[in-house]
This record gives structure tokens, sequence and C-alpha cells, in this order.
């Protein structure tokens, strides 16, 4: 009898269909089932199985996106404002981040008369969180009273000749119009042609999947071998003529942005890190490529990849590097066509499959990916027809298990067109990168730094690049097969041993890293299906198999670091006090288990004992558990994590897995009473040359750390573990000024391949991640970056000479630049501003009122990034003398008021005689407070400032500038009434008040000479101020807390207004109003001067 897992929703049965077309390599004997068995085929009954967001070109705002390859233009819309729920938990397939899961029009004919298709496309602009002077800002308000948005775009075409002889890259200005934009309601209303314009003639086919970078300058994409190219070797001082599949293109300097004439000179790829042009601007340009294994790759080398996507910013490139197919290893893996579904033999042995990348993060070295990107290294198509049953393991009884496959690497699916939304060709690539982080649903939910979500043409997955950045990285092995060699060969042993991936990234004079791990032919296998892992893949040792690291001699002493070791163990064996051999190193210690309890330290070849730790708790048997060492003090002090908490501690005089030339082994058997070797599932074995911290110790296990405030399964979880462990990690969460907790937990789910939710900590527990990760932090829009260069976390990817914003200089203080405005933005950042209209409810609810903002664009920091505002002091000075002018000093904060009836004059009619306009949200801005959100606004340059009502102001021009008030605008607006302190009336501030909780408001008197202070009156519909209270009277009766501040720019401190006898013109002042019953009423009467 056969287990078939994930057989399909059909009930019809099929005939048992073997394809035995070659024997094969010789893999051993199967494995047992992986305690994880996600939908690894991805597509069922017309659907995606798994969220999915297309792989399509689009806008630099991610939202217009286009179709990559197809004969009409197919325009969609993605719309982040759907997703309501953790990506990885939302909607299967496209419906939940697609405006339509049709194109526009159903695809728009919008070549030239008389031409040929465009077979391959493209969108270019420019717009940018630091715009250069001529660069676009998209989208524009636009349509009836501009409501919609408009995206002025240049499509980009390459058409080719017949035969493929010659091609012609062809831009068309492109204007889409979208309404209800930035709604869940969103949608494309228009999509309007301007006139083609032709680039020149090039030899050679098409220049495939192509993708231009945000600045509109940079241009890469695929030849295919098809023609000779002839191209400058400036970096050697020749002219080299080859036939190449990965390309680019860079305008030269003159060239307009997005200029299709300008793209003319192709260049291999492997030649962007020796290109005087690239370097420094461009990441892909930072480090010269390496394969897989870490070999050279010349300026010159045909690179072995194919179907590149490069990032917005040129600093990675991705592309498909295997040609695999199950037919090749038949003899090996069984197989029939699924029950109920048809069958067809479609399986497709092109070298369309195995997303690879490399680049800046992962310091030249080309990474095999590990994820549901890479779901089969085999060729099935999306079509269920063509998915297979595949016999992949075998229950320890010996009964074989089939594993639904397929989804694999079929470009064009022909056979199975009914996918709503999906891109069209399998191995398109692409990413919204960080694009829509604003939306919390869209976050990563892996508890790591730099993670992306990228998509191929079946699925969408994480990628972390923390570990392949890592400049101490020395073996980072995820289990899956390398690629070697400049032609990126695939190792998964059908060429003989099998070469296991080491992506650590260390480059040579520092660390000189394993190339790979070996696991001998007929001894196990590299698994072809993302499977056996915690999340990805993952190898079977069965006890007498090892997996084994050549570790070469170093440049520098290893002892002189410290060391951190990892893995993850899925354990196949009895709690039965047997010794099982581990880890292995070459300086004769070792690690082993006895039984599932406990670790044994072993040195001497494994003669000799060193000690034994016993567990917090007895290893899973078909689970997962994860087992790290710290080793500092030149390897003597040791201390030993499970699960990602630390539990002991202690010392070994004689050292321990020194690092010296030799075999390091994984499993195998060997050392003492000839011991046998770990059985089971292994994954994610890492060695850093570093001292991590408590909380990126607990991310390598998959988790995050958590304060435990009230949750009894995590405080089960807590008391497993020493108090002494608890105490270390609350004194770096008391030092950064968070909070203190009894007991913390690395909280983690080894349950699901999608582990936790790092922006979700459970219930009754708190995230302390940014108190250890962060402790200077939290970064504040208003104010310069805290300095970061001392911290350990930090350095442990940024360094000394570091390229391309990794170097010390992104951690050091910049004084001189608030966060909002400084360039250095983390890789997790959301955008720093957008364009067009400014929705109501947007962001969360954070936005109270709509809004349109021009080409100076809409910031986003102030609604997203903590704010802080300054300390509330004693008063030095008095303040400022009365004037109809206030002259705003470079790079100062101002609280002020407009001291007129500012109601009918907007920002632009106010200021534009002083402040340039055109550089509104960069060198100058306000912030206005809106009393129900009880949260900062920015307003567009078109918007009114409401008479009586605080803002913020700063400019960081330089220099003072001094600003004063048009000449027609009249003073603030006043009323007589019983209540009121002044002859000749008081202007009306009302206060919004809650049930719930206390409110802030902020606001001045809108008149140009000072108010007595002494006359502000306060009212309330009901209580002891009906009649009206002054402040002192109001404060004492409960209606309002504490005192009212104002803010000196002089001394960047808060005063109370009671310290001076008038409030000046200018003058704002914060007021803090108590909860109070349901339906009171609070205003304020401010006394127009006599």
């Amino acid at each position: 009898p056969f287990i078939s897992i994930h057989p399909g929703r059909g009930c019809l049965a099929s005939a048992l269909l073997f394809l035995i077309i070659l024997a094969g390599p010789s893999y051993g004997a199967r494995p047992e089932p992986p305690a994880l068995l996600p939908q690894t085929h991805l597509v069922e009954d017309g659907e995606f199985l798994h969220p999915y967001l297309p792989a399509f070109r689009t806008s630099n705002d991610g939202r217009v996106a286009i179709e990559v390859e197809d004969y009409y233009l197919k325009v969609y819309l993605l719309t982040p404002e759907k997703v309501d729920a953790p990506w990885h938990q939302s909607t299967p397939g496209t419906s939940k981040i697609l405006s339509d899961q049709t194109p526009y029009r159903g695809g728009i004919r919008h070549y030239p008369d008389g031409e040929r298709g465009f077979s391959h496309h493209f969108l270019c602009e420019t717009t940018s969180d630091f715009p250069d002077a001529d660069d676009q800002a998209n989208p524009y308000a636009c349509g009836a009273n501009g409501q919609n948005d408009c995206y002025d775009l240049t499509h980009g075409g390459w058409q080719s000749t017949e035969g493929d002889a010659a091609t012609r890259l062809w831009g068309t200005p492109m204007t889409v119009e979208v309404a209800n934009p930035k709604t869940p309601s969103a949608q494309i209303v228009d999509v309007r042609l301007g006139t083609s314009v032709a680039g020149p003639l090039l030899p050679g086919p098409v220049f495939w999947e192509p993708m231009s970078t945000r600045d509109g300058r940079l241009l890469v994409g695929r030849l295919g071998h098809r023609t000779d190219v002839t191209w400058n070797n400036e970096h050697a001082g020749t002219t080299e003529t080859g036939r190449y599949d990965l390309a680019y293109s860079l305008l030269e300097d003159g060239a307009s942005d997005c200029d299709v004439q300008g793209w003319q000179q192709i260049n291999p790829i492997a030649y962007a890190p020796y290109d005087p042009r690239m370097q420094g601007k461009y990441g892909i340009a930072a480090f010269p490529f390496r394969s897989g294994q870490g070999e050279p790759i010349s300026a010159t080398t045909v690179f072995g990849g194919t179907y590149p996507w490069v990032d917005r910013d040129g600093d990675n490139v991705f592309m498909t590097t295997l040609s695999t197919s199950l037919g090749e290893q038949a003899g090996q893996y069984p197989h029939r066509c699924v029950p109920g579904e048809g069958c067809i033999d479609n399986d497709d042995t092109a070298r369309l499959k195995g997303v690879s990348v490399a680049g800046l993060w992962t310091q030249g070295r080309t990474v095999h990916i590990d994820n549901m990107l890479n779901n089969t290294d085999w060729g099935l198509p999306l079509d269920p027809a063509g998915h297979r049953m595949v016999t992949l393991y075998e229950q320890s009884n010996g009964t074989p298990v089939e594993v639904r496959v397929g989804a694999g690497g079929r470009h064009k699916d022909t056979h199975y067109p009914d996918l709503k939304g999906r891109t069209g060709n399998t191995s398109i690539i692409d990413s919204v990168e960080n694009i829509f982080n604003h939306q919390k649903e869209l976050q990563p939910r892996s508890p790591r730094d730099v993670v992306w979500l990228v998509s191929n043409g079946k699925a969408t997955d994480e990628l972390i690049f923390d570990d392949y950045m890592n400049p101490d990285g020395f073996i980072v092995s995820n289990m899956i097969a390398s690629v070697s060699g400049r032609r990126l060969l695939y190792q998964d042993g059908r060429f003989g041993d099998i070469q296991l991936q080491n992506a650590a990234g260390a480059l040579p004079d520092r660390w000189r890293t394993p190339s790979h791990g070996l696991l001998r032919e007929g001894t196990g296998r590299a698994e072809a299906v993302a499977l056996g892992g915690i999340h990805g893949r993952g190898v079977w040792l069965d006890g007498t198999n090892e997996v084994s690291y050549d570790i070469p001699s170093q440049p520098r002493d290893p002892k002189e670091s410290d060391w951190y070791v990892s893995i993850f163990l899925d354990s196949r064996f009895a709690d039965d006090g047997v010794l099982r051999n581990l880890v292995r190193y070459p300086d004769g210690t070792a690690l082993a288990l006895r039984g599932r309890s406990d670790l044994v330290f072993l040195r001497d070849n494994g003669n000799t004992v060193s000690n034994t730790v016993t567990l917090p708790m007895v290893l899973p048997t078909t689970g997962w558990a994860h087992i790290a060492l710290q080793l500092s003090d030149r390897n003597r002090q040791i201390t030993v994590y499970h699960n990602g908490f630390a539990f002991n501690t202690f010392r070994i005089d004689d050292g321990f897995f020194d690092i010296v030339p030799g075999q390091l082994v994984i499993g195998g058997e060997g050392g003492v009473g000839n011991q046998a070797g770990f059985h089971g599932w292994i994954d994610d074995f890492k060695i850093f040359a570093q001292q991590l911290n408590t909380e990126v110790a607990c991310n390598h296990a998959g988790g995050t750390l958590i304060g435990i405030e009230n949750n009894s399964n995590w405080q089960n979880v807590a008391d497993l573990y020493p108090v002494e462990f608890h105490d270390t990690i609350n004194q770096q969460v008391s030092a950064s000024g968070r909070g203190s907790f009894n007991r913390y937990a690395c909280y983690s789910d080894y349950s699901s391949v999608h582990g936790i939710d790092v922006k979700r900590p459970p219930a009754g527990a708190v995230s302390v991640r940014e108190a250890i990760n962060f402790p200077e932090g939290p970064v504040v829009f208003n104010q310069p970056r805290p300095d970061s260069s001392n911290n350990a976390f930090c350095l442990s990817c940024h360094q000394t000479g570091g390229k391309a914003g990794l170097g010390l200089d992104a951690l050091t203080l910049n004084p001189d630049v608030i966060a909002m405005n400084d360039p250095r933005r983390q890789p997790l950042e959301h955008l720093r501003k957008v364009h067009g209209n400014i929705p109501e409810g947007w962001l969360d609810g954070r936005i109270t009122a709509a809004s349109q903002v021009g080409s100076e664009g809409f910031m986003l920091d102030p609604f997203l990034l903590n704010e802080a505002p300054p300390a509330v002091v004693p008063p030095p000075d008095d303040p400022p003398q009365a004037t109809l002018n206030y002259t705003l000093q470079n790079r100062v904060w101002s609280l002020l008021t407009v001291p007129a009836n500012s109601s009918a004059q907007t920002v632009t009619q106010l200021f534009e005689d002083d402040l340039p306009m055109s550089t509104y949200g960069q060198t100058w801005i306000i912030y206005t407070f809106d009393q129900l959100s009880q949260s900062y606004v920015i307003p567009s340059a078109d918007s009114t400032l409401a008479q009586g009502d605080g803002f913020w102001m700063i400019q960081i021009t330089g220099a003072d500038v001094t600003i004063d008030l048009p000449a027609d605008v009249p003073d603030g607006d006043s009323e007589l009434s019983d209540v009121c302190a002044s002859s000749v009336g008081c202007f009306s501030a009302p206060i919004l008040t809650s049930q719930s909780a206390s409110n802030w408001s902020l606001m001045g008197a809108p008149f140009s000479s000072p108010v007595d202070i002494a006359k502000i009156r306060v009212t309330s519909s009901n209580g002891i101020c009906t009649g009206g209270c002054d402040l002192e009277q109001a404060k004492s009766q409960g209606l309002l807390l504490g005192e009212q501040w104002a803010y000196n720019q002089t001394s960047g401190q808060y005063e109370a207004i009671s310290s001076a006898s008038f409030l000046q013109p200018w003058q704002a002042f914060w007021i803090h109003v108590a909860a109070l019953p349901a339906g009171t009423e609070v205003t304020v009467l401010i006394p127009k001067p006599d």
C-alpha cells in the first residue's frame, strides 16, 4: 500500500503510470516523511493554493503593474489596502492584492501600425524618496476635482525583426488613471498612450525579461546567447566579443532618464563589478560575482544564469539556474499521474527553474534560494494534468509515501491558462521589496532585519538576506544543493557526490569558507522538492551517512574571534541513552546526543567526555528543535541554547570547536564506542565568527524574544530555563528604558513552515526585540537618527570599508539631519513619501482627513516613525516679544499659530514669499495636530490652516528665515458673550472630549497683538465651569490636566504659559483636557486684545 500526501481534490481513479526513463543517480534508502508537509504543488482547481503576489513590472510605488511577456499590453493595479490579514494567512491567489484579476480592457494592442508586437515589456519612471530636480512625482491628482491618481510612465517594449536578426526598443508615454486611489476599491479607469519613440536597431534578438532601476538609468535583461556582442572592457583596456545571456545597458551621462534611444551599448552582467560607470552607483557592482561555491566570476565570463531581475536600486540580480527534470531521475523517484486530474507528459528540461541571487546583499556570492520559489527542481507544469504523485519517502515500517509534485518550471504553461492574475511565465521574477511596508499585513513575518517578499510566476515567499550579508558568515548551509562554476552547475548528485550549498558570504581575505557540504554518492540525497526542512529543504541522515565540510587554513587566528554554531534537528530515535554523533570538528572535539535528553561534549576524537548537559526538555521525535552554542574567550567559554534560549554556560579550559584545517562532520558513525550518527532530518547548519546577542540567537532559532506579562503557556516554557538567563535579558531590556519582566521566552512555532509573525506576539506577552537590537532607538521622524556605531547587532553587517550603504558611515550620528530627511533608510523601512491623493482612514486610520499633495509628496515618517516631543522642563527665558514677523531658525523646530484669520489661506499663500514651495516637504515642512486621532498631519501645499490651530514648523534651508503675513489677511474672529473677558470679544476654540481618555489640543491666538493670559477662559457644558473659569480654576476643578505648554525655539524646551503675562503673536500652546462624561462640551475663549 501507498500513503499519498496531497493527492488532489479529484476523486476519479486513474491508472498507475510509472515513467522509468533512465536509472539515474543512486541516493540510498528513502527518508522517512518530514514533520512538515506543506503543499508544494502550488496549484489546484484553477487557483493558487497560497497567497500570490504576481511577478509583474510595476511603477516605483508598486501599484501600476504590467505583465512582462505578451504581445498585448496587460495593465493591472496592485491594491495593498485589500489585504486584510497577515500575508501568509491571506486568501490564496491574487484576489486580495489585485484590484481586478483580469487586465484592464483585457490587454491593449499598442504597437505601431505595420510593426510586429512587443514580446517583452517593462515600465520606467523616476519617482523616488529623494528625488533629483528632474525626477517625476507619480502619481499626481487628476480627474474631476482631482479625486483620481494619474501616473505618467514610459512603457518599454522590445520588438524583433523576422528571424530575430535584429531588435529595437520602443518607448511609449503611458498615463494610467486610477479611481479611489489607495483604497480597497481602487481601480484603473483609463490608460492613455502617447506616440511611441523608436530606439536604434540593435543586432540579435529581443532583450528578454527587461527591468529598469528606479532612477531610469540601468536596464537589465537577457540575450539568450543568440548573437555576438562587442563591448569595451574599460577595466582591462580591451574590446571583447562574445555570446552572453545576462546583460545590462547603462545610459551615458547626458542622456535623459528612461530614454530608449540611449540604451545602445550592451555589457555582460559579469562585467558590472569591473565597470567604472557602475561602481559606486549600483550594488551589483560592489563585489565581483562568485559562484555558489565561491569561485570567482571574471568580467568576461558567460555567467550561467538566465531570466534575470534586478531590484529597483540595482543592488541584487536574481536569475534561474536549473535545467533538471523528473524524467532524468525517474529510477529513483517512481511516479504516476494524479488521480482525477488527467494525464499529460510535459516535463520541461530548459534552464527555467532554480531561482538564485547574487549581488550586494550576498557579497557577490550566488545563493540558491531555499524557499517556495524553488518548490521543486523538476519541470512539471502548472497544469494539474502534468502533476505527479511521486514516491518520495518511506515510513519506518517500509510503507512508501507519495507526495503530489507540480508547478515546477514550465515557463509558458499554455495548457493551463485558468489561473487568475498569473504572470504567464513561471520563470519571471520580481519583488515589491519594502514598498508596501507601510501596511502591517504586508510587512515580513520573519524575525530578521532584511526580508523581502519575492515572487516568480508560480509562488511568493519571504527571502531573508541577513545571513548572506554577514561579513563573518563561515557556514550558512540551508541543505539545498549548490550551484558551482561559471555555468552554475547544479550539484544535486546527478554527476556523482552531492554538494550542499554553503551560502556564507564572507570574503576570502576575512575568512576562507568551505565551498560546500559533501554528501557522498549513494549515501543520501539532496531533496528535489521544498520539503524536509524547517522551511524549505532539509537533509536526511540515517545514522550512518554524514555531511562534511572541508575547512581550509585561515588568514587570521580563529581563536581571536567568538563563534556561534547552530542547527535544526528533527530526531527519529528513542530517548534510549545511546550516544549519537551530531557535529565533529577537525580539532578532535565533538558534540553528541545521548538519547534525546543530553548534549555530550567530547574531545580527543571522542575518547574523553568534557561535559554533559541535560536539555530543558527532551527533543521531540518527528518534530523540530534547535540547538546552538556560543563560544567565547578563545573557545573556552561555552553557552548552550535550546530553541533559541540559553540554559547552560560552562568552561572547557582546553577549548572546544576550534577552527583548524580538516573536515567538519555532521552525523556519521565513529568515535568512542563506535557510536551511531544522528538519525533524522537536519536543516540550517550555521557558523558565524561573532558573538550574537540574545535576540539574534533566538532569531536563528526562528523566534523572537518576548517578555511575559500574563500568558500561562509561555510562562510554563520560560520556567524551564534557569533564572540567571532571564536576568541577563532583563538587564538588557531594562537598560533600554523599555520595561522590565520577570520571565522571558523565545517565541517560536515549529508546527508550521511559516513559523511566527514577528509583529504579533502572543496575547499577554510583549516583544522586546527592539529593546535588545536597537537600545539607542527608536528612530524619531523629527530627530536625528541615533548613533548606532557601537551597536554590535548593527556591526554584524556594517564594517569599516563596507560598500554601498554597508559601511560605518551608515551608523554614525548626523546631528544636522532629522530622520525624516536622512537618506540612510533601513532595509525594511516604508517608503519615505507618496504622492497624489491621500484618503481619509489610510494608514490604519491615522489619516483623519482626505488631502491631495503635489510634487512635494506626503511624508509617511510622522505617522509611522515614533515621535517624541522635547522633554518638559522649567522655562529658562521669557517668551519671545510681540512681532508680526517671526524668525525660523535653521534646523530648529517652532510651535506656532498664525496670528490672523488664516482659514481662507493655503500654505502656499501664507508662506510662498518667504520659503520655496518647490521644496515643501524637503527643506521645510508643517505638522498640524488632529484632535480626533490625537496624531500629527502633514497639510498639503494647497491645504488651509484653520484659524487658531497650532502647528509645528521647521526649515533646513541653511540659514534663518523670517516669515510674515500677507497684507490682506484679517485679524481672527471674535464674538462677545457673558463669559468672554474682553470688551471686543473672544475667539472660541472648541476642544474634543472623550469619556475614556484625556485629550490634547494644540491652539493659539489668531490675533496680531499680545493676549492677556489671565483673561483666557474655559467653559464646559456642565459642572462648575459653565460660567467660565480661568486656566488655574479649570485645572483645580479637574477640567484641565497640568500646565498649558508653549515651546521656546531658542532653548529647545517647553514652557508653561503661566510663567508669562501675555501670549505673544505666533505663539501656540498645548492644552490637556481630562476624560469627561459623555457629551461634555469644552471651549477655550481667547480674548481679543482691545
